[in-house]
Order: structure tokens, then C-alpha cells, then sequence
């Protein structure tokens, strides 16, 4: 029935893990100077442009070489959203969770502290309201000038509310188009969620972002990587950017915003074939995010344990320049 040698089954084991063990720290540089204008923070020297907008908190320019890593008119920032799939649908989370997508846009900047006490290493806080949700977020930034940033998301939640979970925690970012291609360590080589992953092996994969996309019938969430250890994303000369996570990450690249595979409440029936990429790649740089589910396709949520609940949420990632 079967040729000699075919690979019946196979499994991974976890021997140990120094993820908990090793937290993340950011190396002092080179000093840096802070300018304070009008609408902008700037931190900088020779070689490095940190620019954060004083009227949303974000990271608008990210420049190292004179390449500015984040698309013009785009940011680095915080996202609890994706686009529903059919499940999700089938369940009428797309409705009921509505309050997270609009706390994605619609966060209230209440504080912006700078420390630059150590000039090798400056930080900041952003400490915002995302009155939708009944939730307080911090956003803290570590910078040095090798041009590296360590970023701490924390969201703090009201235990007295009772408020729907979240699809996902994590930051999101858009870089120019040509840094396309992907290695990363963690599950894969094809896409995997946190109930939807044990026949994703972890190893090292290379792949272009062209590639993670899953041109479903539908357009819908897709792409996400789980357990990710690091990941580079990279422009055909190999420059570009490295995240390493202070726990496993959530990652997923495409050239497509969230909107482009978003039906919005309900279902349009556009196809995914009828999609333009964008001249752009969207980077998603997450926590978690709840699982799939799929029990059946008409209400049933994802399993529990498979959840993010409304509860308090915190971790840490670095992001490097690559040479």
C-alpha cells in the first residue's frame, strides 16, 4: 500500500526552555540627543533617527543609514484586532468583539514621559486610555544608538467590567514593500495558531512574505506563525530588521492591510483573487492571539484555553537592524 521508508508519523519534545530565563536587555551605546519640538520627540545622533509623535505617542520614523525602516505615513503600534475568519463569523465574534477594533484606532494618549537621564539609553512612556474597552495601555521604549528599541506593550484591565476577549495583543507595523523576505524560528513552514499548530514543527524557515499568505475563498486572517523564537525580515541585499520576543511571539507578514481582508459586519463574499497587494509589508508582532476554533463553523467558540480573555496582558520585544 504504502513505498518502503514513508514517514508514518512523527513528533517534537520541548527538552528544555531558557525562554524564562533569559529576559531580554538592551546594551547601552553610543549617546543620544532629544529634541523636543512641536508635534515631534526626536532622539538621534550621526547615524540614527528615533521620531515619535507627540500627539499619539507613536513611532512614526525609524531611521538607521538613512533607511527609514516604517512606511511614510504609518506607524508602530498597538493592535488587538484581525480580520475575522469564517469561523469567527459563524460565531458573530466580527459583532461582538467590535469594542477591540475600535480600541485598535482609538486610543487616548494621557502621558509622555522621557527619561534621558542615561543618554546611551533613553526611554520612554506612553501611558494611553482605551475608553472602549475600560482599559489603561503602557507602551515603554528602550532606544540606543546602534538604532535597537526594546518595546514593552502592558495593558491593564478593569476587573470589574465585563468586557468580551480580545482577538489578539500585540504591536503592528508597515515597512516598505522591498524588505519581502522572511526567516524566522519558530512553528512552521505553513501558517499555525495556538489550537491549530501541532503539525507545525518548530525549526528555521525562509520564505518570502509573498508566501505567507493563504488565498482562502474569502479573504480573512491569515499568515500567523506561532512559538517564534526570532524572526528577520529582510530586502533582497539583506538588510532590514530582527524581533526577538522575552517569551515566544505571534508573527505574521503580508502585503495587505487588515481592512483589505476585512468584510466588516457582515459577510460581502469578495474573493481573495480580486486582491491588489499593497506597496507595503504589514508586520504583526503579537503576544498571542485567540485560537481558531472550528468545532463546528455556526457558533461554537474556540476552546477556552484557546482564549484571550479580558485580563491583564504584558511582554517584551527588541527589534534590531540587520546588516
Amino acid at each position: 500500500m504504502l513505498p518502503a521508508d514513508w514517514e508514518v508519523a512523527k513528533e517534537q519534545l520541548t527538552l528544555y526552555s531558557h525562554l524564562d530565563e533569559n529576559k531580554i536587555k538592551l546594551p547601552a551605546s553610543v549617546a543620544l540627543r532629544v529634541q523636543v519640538a512641536d508635534s515631534t520627540v526626536n532622539i538621534s545622533h550621526s547615524n540614527v533617527r528615533f521620531a515619535f509623535s507627540r500627539r499619539d505617542g507613536l513611532l512614526h520614523q525609524y531611521i538607521v543609514g538613512g533607511r527609514n525602516f516604517i512606511k511614510e505615513g504609518y506607524n508602530l503600534k498597538p493592535n488587538f484586532w484581525r480580520p475575522p475568519t469564517d469561523n469567527d463569523f459563524g460565531a458573530d465574534l466580527q459583532k461582538t468583539l467590535i469594542n477591540w477594533k475600535r480600541a485598535t484606532h482609538n486610543f487616548v494618549l494621557l502621558g509622555l514621559n522621557i527619561d534621558s537621564s542615561e543618554p546611551k539609553s533613553i526611554k520612554l512612556n506612553m501611558h494611553y486610555s482605551l475608553p472602549d474597552v475600560y482599559a489603561y495601555l503602557d507602551i515603554n521604549y528602550q532606544l540606543n544608538g546602534e538604532g535597537e528599541i526594546k518595546v514593552s506593550e502592558s495593558l491593564h484591565a478593569d476587573s470589574s467590567q465585563k468586557e468580551p476577549m480580545m482577538f489578539k495583543f500585540g504591536m503592528q507595523m508597515m515597512l516598505p514593500k522591498e524588505y519581502s523576505r522572511m526567516e524566522w524560528y519558530g512553528r512552521g513552514p505553513s501558517e499555525n495558531y495556538w489550537d491549530r499548530k501541532d503539525a507545525a514543527f518548530v525549526g528555521i524557515y525562509n520564505q518570502t512574505v509573498d508566501e505567507q499568505f493563504h488565498a482562502y475563498v474569502r479573504p480573512q486572517e491569515t499568515a500567523n506563525k506561532t512559538d517564534v523564537r526570532w524572526v528577520k525580515l529582510t530586502n533582497a541585499d539583506g538588510r532590514g530588521l530582527e524581533i526577538i520576543g522575552d517569551t515566544v511571539l505571534n508573527i505574521s507578514a503580508r502585503h495587505f492591510l487588515d481592512e483589505d481582508l476585512d468584510e466588516g459586519l457582515e459577510k460581502h463574499n469578495h474573493h481573495s483573487g480580486e486582491l491588489k497587494q499593497r506597496d507595503f509589508t504589514t508586520f504583526n508582532i503579537d503576544l498571542e492571539q485567540t485560537g481558531l476554533g472550528g468545532i463546528n463553523s455556526w457558533g461554537t467558540l474556540p476552546l477556552k484555553q484557546y482564549r484571550m480573555e479580558y485580563k491583564d496582558y504584558s511582554y517584551s520585544f527588541i527589534i534590531k537592524p540587520v546588516e
